[in-house]
């Protein structure tokens, strides 16, 4: 499991305080995992990734995220959404 280093990311701890103890996180877009694994770490959450990038996501199993390979912008069409936010 890859190791964090927090003074690299600013904003996982920003995102650690919105964060409930024990929660489930769904990280859309998850590159390598590194913000799953932090939460894991500080908050014991359950979490969950899709990652559209390859590389990134081979990178995510070896760092033993649950993560799916996955465009979401062409999975969300059939909703037929005229915008993503």
């Amino acid at each position: 499991m890859k190791k964090f280093d927090q003074n690299s990311r600013y904003d996982f701890p920003i995102i650690e305080n919105w964060t409930h103890q024990n929660s489930k996180v769904l990280d859309l877009g998850c590159g390598d995992g590194s913000l799953l694994n932090y939460l894991k770490e500080k908050k014991d959450i359950k979490g969950f990734g899709i990652e559209k990038n390859k590389d990134n996501w081979l990178l995510s199993l070896k760092n033993n995220i649950d993560v799916i390979q996955m465009d979401l912008e062409a999975g969300l069409q059939v909703l037929k959404l005229t915008h993503l936010i």
